[in-house]
């Protein structure tokens, strides 16, 4: 289903493309406060996952349809990842590397400032932890991660100085990042499932390095 919602993607941005009054290429640096929400089923324990600083960096490509609407597609790498809190001194940290495609419709009520809306897809490339009982990042190799991710994006937009785009946004996962029977093993009786999906806030500027109107 994920593969296929990819190549629905694709094929509408190319078209988007083609039929764009004026396309432009830049180059997108973000700074972002990453997270994830935890929950339970059956709910067995109290677990608090807290945020941190991450970053993403990509490139981006924009088709102006019209006055009014806009198509921007955005390759990229973004770090995500949050802290497992399990007590006031012990928790873990957990960090993990996605190539990343936002496809994003763009409408402009007003001049030169635009609102965002769209699906992002996510390949999870690594994944880390460095327990509070250890001292440096190891691999993270659990059965339960899912290798694909589909989010939503939403946020604004302000075009300025004929090149730069500086923005704020919210990301939520639609899916996991990880899903599965109990985070402790022990429990007796049936096991609860768990899953954790990933959530961010992004501030970015984009540089406009290409610009071309169509004739």
């Amino acid at each position: 289903m994920k593969r296929t919602i990819c190549t629905i993607l694709a094929i509408f941005s190319a078209c988007s493309l083609i039929s764009a009054q004026k396309f432009s290429l830049g180059i997108q640096p973000s700074m972002l406060v990453v997270g994830a929400k935890f929950s339970e089923t059956p709910n067995v324990i109290d677990l608090k996952l807290s945020s941190r600083l991450s970053y993403a960096f990509g490139i981006t490509i924009s088709s102006q349809l019209n006055r009014f609407l806009c198509i921007k597609a955005e390759p990229r790498f973004i770090a995500k990842g949050y802290d497992m809190n399990w007590s006031a001194s012990e928790k873990d940290v957990f960090r993990s590397g996605y190539l990343s495609l936002p496809i994003l419709l763009s409408l402009s009520p007003f001049k030169n400032f635009s609102i965002d809306f769209g699906p992002e897809v996510c390949h999870l490339l690594n994944s880390k932890v460095k327990t509070y009982s250890s001292n440096s990042f190891q691999n993270y190799n659990s059965p339960n991660l899912k290798p694909l991710e589909l989010s939503i994006i939403s946020g604004f937009n302000y075009y300025f100085l004929d090149r730069f785009d500086a923005g704020f946004r919210y990301g939520f996962g639609l899916t996991p990042y990880e899903y599965g029977p109990g985070i402790i093993a022990d429990w007796p009786g049936s096991l609860p499932h768990y899953k954790i999906t990933n959530r961010y806030f992004e501030f970015y500027l984009n540089t406009r390095l290409l610009s071309k109107s169509k004739k």
